[in-house]
């Protein structure tokens, strides 16, 4: 990482980004009558973490678990992704800035396919990006054509 001071502050507000949305989540720990199990920072936790691929502890900032820990006993699991960039406040989230994001999240739930199978993954598994950034057109194009299962092509033209 640089010195330089510009590129020190942005750091410090992705961190601060991220330290207060799991803040808010952990939060719900408190709860009465909440779910919310257990939370997991900057990849899964041990006993998952030795069955998912390095893509799939890439991508993983925060995971939480509702019902249960770990995800075998879990009613649900949120994988989330933070997405903070200070220097381009204008401009919108695409497609192509979270590509990578969208192949370690399939390479996870294919993880989770093989480790849990296809019926918890189907009703327990869930992925989230969460950004400072307004989500662009192409991405909520990309967003419906994956949630209905349509080709990319069907809604762009």
């Amino acid at each position: 990482m640089s010195n330089d001071p510009i590129t020190v502050a942005a750091s410090r507000d992705g961190h601060e980004y991220h330290e207060a949305w799991a803040s808010r989540v952990a939060l719900g720990l408190l709860l009465p009558g909440s779910d919310l199990d257990a939370i997991a920072m900057e990849g899964f936790p041990k006993e998952e973490a030795e069955e998912l691929s390095r893509e799939a502890m890439d991508i993983a900032d925060m995971v939480q678990y509702f019902g249960g820990h770990p995800s075998k006993n879990a009613t649900h699991v949120i994988v989330t992704q933070f997405k903070y960039v200070a220097s381009e406040d204008g401009t919108l989230l695409s497609a192509g800035h979270i590509s990578k994001t969208i192949s370690k999240f399939l390479k996870a739930r294919r993880d989770y396919l093989a480790k849990n199978g296809a019926n918890w993954v189907e009703a327990s598994l869930e992925f989230e990006v969460a950004t400072n950034r307004e989500v662009g057109n192409n991405l909520r194009t990309t967003i419906e054509a994956i949630s209905e299962r349509k080709p990319y092509s069907s809604l762009s033209g």
